[in-house]
């Protein structure tokens, strides 16, 4: 986590220092439509065997931008709790960010739905629901152009999730796991 903390210093320091400051472009999309395009990773939490694994997500969102810094939208994504694990959810969420008129610009913002989970036979998955989730999430955004802007953000995300896992056709076996996940998210979105 310190690694992926001192990438992000040394690539906003590097912004300024070679000229790419915020107020050198104006507030990136005042008013209309936009789309935010993120992947991120999910850190690893303490719980079961899959739990302790860092996992990943993308996601596209659109968004309408209400003036003031203000914007609203809504989002799909995927996400794999675990990478190794062959769960993969489909989260559907609303998103607000609201950006702050500061210098560098400081977005505040949360994302809330419904996650649906995918079965996966391969990985002896037989049974998969999804479960809200909710993430407050707090980001950098440095203009890069009036065209698109690029994001940093840590948030922390909130997730139910149910699986059961089992070769129910040959011996009947099963594993049952009631997640609810709290877990960081390092993510990275380009606005455009």
């Amino acid at each position: 986590m310190i690694k992926v903390l001192s990438v992000l210093v040394i690539i906003l320091c590097g912004t300024q220092v070679y000229g790419l400051s915020p107020d050198s472009i104006p507030f990136h999309q005042e008013k209309g439509w936009g789309v935010s395009i993120g992947f991120g990773l999910l850190s690893a939490n303490a719980g079961n065997e899959y739990q302790g694994e860092i996992g990943s997500q993308g996601s596209i969102a659109g968004l309408y931008h209400l003036g003031k810094g203000h914007a609203l939208g809504l989002g799909i994504g995927t996400q794999l709790p675990s990478l190794s694990s062959g769960m993969l959810h489909y989260p559907l969420f609303m998103q607000y960010q609201y950006f702050l008129n500061s210098k560098p610009n400081i977005k505040l913002g949360t994302k809330a739905g419904y996650s649906f989970a995918s079965v996966n036979v391969d990985r002896n998955i037989y049974v998969a629901e999804g479960g809200w989730m909710v993430e407050p999430f707090v980001g950098i955004k440095i203009n890069r152009s009036q065209d698109w802007a690029w994001n940093f953000e840590l948030g922390l995300l909130y997730q139910e999730l149910y699986y059961q896992f089992g070769d129910l056709d040959i011996t009947g076996n099963e594993e049952v796991q009631d997640w609810k996940l709290w877990r960081f998210v390092f993510r990275t979105t380009i606005d455009l």
